[in-house]
């Protein structure tokens, strides 16, 4: 998730020729991974950025927003003959958290604009992302969708104490389960940004975070067909 510096065609034959093997970033689809890091580096380009003239990078913002609603969970579940529809539902469930993080923190960056139809969207997206969290909690695949709920847990800011109720069960439960600390410290830095009066990506981590690149903390295969 560091890409300060990052030559983007390294990156990109790194993650073409990796993100394919049995546990490549951990059920993450390739093609969303590759849009987060995008995701962040835009971000970086845009603290960095000294004059006020942002109209490519906003260019750039609603181009990776468009390339994750592009994205067909269906298409690539079918393009791996060994994954199962529990793969697909947690492929829709990671396009569904990084339309919701690139809305969400480009916004707070700078590269979207604050509009109320972006936000309409982002909430939108929100609660679809809730549903279908709510569907991947209850397969044995729950310890691949991290940060999804993660995810979720940020965008739970302007969601009803249900929300944050479910995201704090279950960071609870991915921890006791996994014998991880990360579900733990994440649940504490969400608690406190629910309770404080602030609001956006960049007012939940003011500091970095180490749990933020953690995508999953389920360390086995992915779900596949048996042969």
């Amino acid at each position: 998730m560091l890409v300060d510096g990052l030559d983007f065609k390294e990156l990109h034959e790194m993650v073409n020729e990796y993100g394919g093997n049995g546990y490549g970033f951990q059920m993450c689809p390739t093609p969303l991974f590759t849009e987060i890091i995008h995701v962040n580096h835009l971000r970086n380009q845009m603290q960095k950025r000294s004059d006020t003239d942002t109209s490519d990078l906003q260019r750039a913002a609603r181009e990776i927003l468009h390339r994750v609603y592009e994205f067909s969970a269906a298409a690539w579940t079918e393009s791996n003959e060994f994954l199962t529809e529990e793969s697909q539902l947690i492929a829709e469930t990671y396009r569904s958290a990084v339309a919701v993080y690139c809305m969400s923190s480009l916004a707070s960056a700078g590269a979207l604009p604050p509009d109320p139809l972006l936000r309409s969207n982002c909430e939108m997206e929100g609660r679809i992302l809730y549903g279908l969290l709510a569907k991947s909690m209850s397969r044995r695949s729950a310890g691949y969708i991290f940060w999804p709920l993660l995810i979720l847990g940020v965008q739970a800011i302007d969601g009803d104490n249900a929300m944050r109720h479910f995201v704090r069960k279950h960071a609870a439960s991915m921890s006791a389960c996994t014998g991880t600390y990360s579900p733990l410290a994440a649940k504490e830095v969400l608690e406190k940004y629910w309770a404080s009066s602030k609001a956006g990506w960049d007012s939940c981590f003011e500091t970095p975070q180490m749990f933020t690149t953690v995508l999953t903390v389920n360390r086995g295969q992915l779900p596949r067909r048996k042969s």
